[in-house]
């Protein structure tokens, strides 16, 4: 089993916070000098792009990992003199205080930089910057913090930070729990890179599984269970009977799969398709604000995490009640992430709560019954699926996506009780693989 190395920590910050009998209540405002830094626009983003030898680097919250290191290379770097950016120096801490990360992002800055605004610096003056550090970190700091939490992004405004509580003991004190901090992270340190390798031997033998799954050679291949070639067709006549009873649209012939795009040799019982040729609809979401309450809710990217809806956290939109039903999940639905940070993620939909709809940044995809969902998402996790979708991604600032590049992905098409037999090999051996 693995270690939770991150919450062990905040264990140890927080059982090293209760063990100090002799500390000063203090509000953060009479120890940090606490502010924020600003955003950039575009055009902001093309003018610093030059690194010079007389610049600051720029950070956002994604050059903050959950760990605490700093990625100070992200491609903006602010000219000295740029009256507009603030500058975080080192040794200073940077918080993030809004949107999903907000209160965990935490670092050390080792090197006076820029900041975005949804970061805080805290230019320590009156502690120990290292105890300070650790102490938002901690689990009571987290709490502190949540519940000064506001609106639908959720953020604590640098206002409510300053006046915050800080526990803080004598200075000779500070120094002596951070420097004990050092050594027990150290060693929890070497834990966690021991982990990320076990766990990078385990990913190499997951993708072997779901290489051979896509391959034919996990199972074995039956004549009585039909060829992917009558599959197929059986769903061309599902979705012709479909377009006739004006349920889905006609839809533009994709091109045939050439030699040179198919990257292996499959069993002659199985079919290349195109996922368009398989899919009923492949359709983008609805875009609306989000509301803390309103006609239904509407899963946005940000609410789907390791798999599953975060449904507490899912938010209302108002939508005209004739749109409804284009955009209402429905149980086996595949969403799929089409920009930011997780695109290409994929979800299916399993035991919707209540109605809901899906935002505009997400793809619904349907599909015939006579095709596996869990084949369909485990294609989604392999290499195979993940190249062509580089191939199909725009480079921006926001990575993108667009429903056209799954549509005319490639994916082998077993019969479907292979797939059905496939998924069940694939659950057994997984889970063999993470075991330790």
């Amino acid at each position: 089993m693995m270690i939770n190395v991150t919450e062990l920590k905040r264990k140890v910050i927080d059982e090293f916070l209760i063990s100090q009998p002799l500390v000063t209540n203090t509000p953060f405002k009479s120890v940090a000098k606490i502010y924020t830094g600003e955003s950039t626009n575009a055009e902001e983003k093309n003018k610093y792009s030059v690194k010079t030898d007389d610049c600051y680097p720029y950070v956002s919250t994604k050059d903050i990992s959950i760990k605490g290191s700093v990625n100070f290379e992200n491609g903006m770097y602010i000219p000295k003199g740029e009256k507009k950016f603030s500058i975080a120096p080192v040794n200073s801490i940077l918080l993030c205080i809004e949107g999903g990360n907000a209160g965990n992002k935490i670092a050390i800055i080792k090197e006076a930089t820029c900041f975005v605004n949804k970061l805080c610096c805290f230019d320590i003056f009156g502690a120990d910057n290292r105890f300070i550090y650790y102490y938002l970190l901690s689990n009571q700091f987290r709490n502190n913090f949540k519940e000064q939490m506001t609106g639908l992004i959720g953020g604590v405004s640098v206002k409510k930070l300053k006046e915050l509580i800080l526990p803080l003991p004598h200075i000779t004190e500070q120094k002596r729990i951070a420097d004990k901090l050092d050594e027990i992270f150290a060693e929890l340190d070497k834990i966690d890179e021991k982990q990320i390798r076990l766990a990078t031997i385990q990913e190499k033998m997951e993708a072997k599984i779901l290489k051979l799954a896509i391959q034919g050679k996990l199972v074995e291949q039956r004549p009585e269970e039909g060829t992917g070639e009558e599959l197929f067709k059986h769903i061309q006549l599902e979705k012709q009977e479909l377009f006739k009873q004006g349920k889905i649209k006609k839809e533009k012939p994709l091109p045939a799969i050439e030699e040179d795009e198919v990257p292996f040799e499959i069993p002659s019982s199985w079919k290349w398709v195109r996922w368009g040729d398989l899919s009923f609809s492949i359709q983008y979401g609805y875009n609306a604000p989000a509301k803390e309450s309103g006609r239904l809710k509407m899963v946005r990217i940000s609410d789907i995490q390791e798999g599953k809806v975060m449904w507490d956290n899912v938010p209302y939109c108002d939508i005209d009640e004739t749109e409804i039903s284009n955009y209402l999940l429905k149980d086996n639905d595949i969403l799929f992430a089409r920009t930011g940070g997780t695109v290409g993620k994929s979800y299916i939909v399993k035991n919707v709560k209540e109605e809901a709809i899906y935002a505009g940044y997400l793809i619904r995809t349907q599909y015939s019954e006579k095709l596996s969902p869990m084949y369909l998402r485990f294609f989604m996790n392999t290499s195979l699926y993940w190249k062509q979708l580089r191939e199909g991604t725009t480079s921006t600032a926001q990575p993108n996506c667009n429903g056209k590049t799954l549509s005319k992905m490639i994916l082998p098409l077993p019969p479907f009780e292979e797939q059905k037999r496939i998924v069940e090999k694939i659950e057994e051996l997984l889970p063999l693989c993470r075991s330790n």
